[in-house]
């Protein structure tokens, strides 16, 4: 997939700009006139920026999070828009989200639409936001628009929140383990190994093993260092490209346990977003294509795009889904009943709560088998260092 920044007319004659990801540039104009606007320009968008702009960092997400509680406040309270936003520029006054509000509102009281002028602050909102908002304008219900965005914002604050929580004491775990075995290996051995020098005593083999590793650990310690960033920017830069991250993701979601976590969040990010974005009143093909892009998994998005080409192309959603192989069974069978009864919002947020609880579980499971994991290997590994500097130590006191 390569992402295209673009300019459009919308059907009002309004310009619009963004940014649209497809396999090439004929797929992303139908993207775009699936959305209803007439591109004037489009062109390939490189690297980290196009990614950057669709992304909100903790912070920032933070305080569209509070700008999205006060909005839906004020406007399930029947204040009108403008008004609110000039409410929300007041309580946020003096952090940088109350410009962005104050900017926003500036630009919907000269005329401009809501989702129109915080397209313009697209480091603060991204497209899932703006196309939800854009729907819930044409649709009348803005106030219903920022609930469900507000409802969205906190169950996947709340699933992070969970997960992290997790993670921490294996996190630290491995940090004190990492720390314990450097300042053995870098400041206790090389004592030792001067006092045993001193005394020429004959050294076990284990002994001169370890010795060999601090002093290695302790010369060069700056190369591992900078292997290990360059790995990370190796890395970092290989996601940006779609071929590489389509592999990386595949490879992903076929490693035990790993894969299973991987589908697990996946398809929850997934029906979370899709669900979010029918109650706003976003048609189907329109919401795939956006929920697709938010699934966080190449591979995921490359299905759903397949996806969303069957539905345009008159096919049934469940079964399309189904051709995929990426969706569990029951994940069709509710789909299949929500297309039957008109409630498919419904059906992808029941989906998006079994997959997230599903994501909750594999979690602690596994963190159940890494927490003792980590703490037997940071025994062995600390006590092979002791040993190996105990055993010197014993013969020289059996010498004298």
């Amino acid at each position: 997939m390569t992402i295209y920044a673009y300019k459009a007319l919308t059907s009002e004659g309004r310009s619009t700009s963004g940014t649209v990801e497809a396999a090439n540039r004929r797929e992303a104009s139908e993207q775009l006139r699936g959305r209803g606007v007439h591109v004037t320009s489009m062109e390939v968008s490189h690297g980290y920026a196009a990614r950057a702009r669709g992304r909100l960092s903790p912070r920032k997400g933070g305080r569209t999070y509070v700008f999205t509680s006060f909005m839906r406040r004020l406007l399930k309270a029947g204040m009108p828009v403008v008004e609110a936003l000039d409410a929300c520029a007041s309580e946020l006054k003096g952090y940088d989200m109350g410009a962005v509000v104050a900017r926003v509102r500036n630009k919907v009281a000269g005329g401009s639409s809501l989702a129109e002028a915080l397209s313009h602050e697209k480091e603060f909102f991204d497209e899932l936001y703006l196309a939800m908002v854009s729907s819930a304008e044409a649709s009348g219900a803005l106030a219903d628009a920022f609930e469900t965005i507000y409802r969205y914002q906190q169950r996947r604050r709340e699933l992070r929140r969970h997960i992290f929580s997790a993670l921490a004491y294996p996190m630290v775990l491995v940090a004190v383990s990492v720390l314990a075995v450097g300042f053995l290996l870098g400041f206790v051995v090389p004592r030792i190994e001067e006092t045993l020098m001193a005394a020429r005593v004959p050294m076990p083999f284990v002994t001169r093993v370890v010795i060999g590793i601090g002093g290695v650990a302790q010369s060069w310690w700056p190369v591992g260092l900078i292997f290990v960033l360059a790995a990370a920017v190796t890395l970092r830069v290989l996601q940006s490209l779609s071929a590489a991250r389509m592999a990386i993701d595949t490879v992903l979601l076929r490693i035990p346990l790993v894969g299973r976590l991987a589908s697990e969040a996946a398809l929850s990010r997934f029906a979370r977003t899709l669900a979010a974005l029918l109650r706003s009143g976003l048609r189907v093909a329109d919401a795939l294509d956006t929920a697709g892009r938010v699934s966080g998994n190449a591979a995921y998005q490359k299905a759903i795009f397949e996806v969303r080409r069957r539905i345009m192309s008159g096919g049934d959603l469940a079964a399309a889904l189904g051709e995929s192989g990426l969706f569990p069974g029951y994940v069709l069978q509710i789909v299949a009943i929500g297309e039957r009864t008109g409630a498919l919002a419904d059906s992808f947020d029941e989906v998006a709560n079994s997959e997230e609880e599903a994501l909750e579980t594999t979690t602690e499971r596994a963190l159940v088998l890494l927490e003792p994991a980590i703490i037997v290997i940071m025994a062995v590994v600390v006590g092979f260092i002791v040993a190996s500097v105990l055993l010197p130590i014993l013969s020289l006191s059996n010498i004298a």
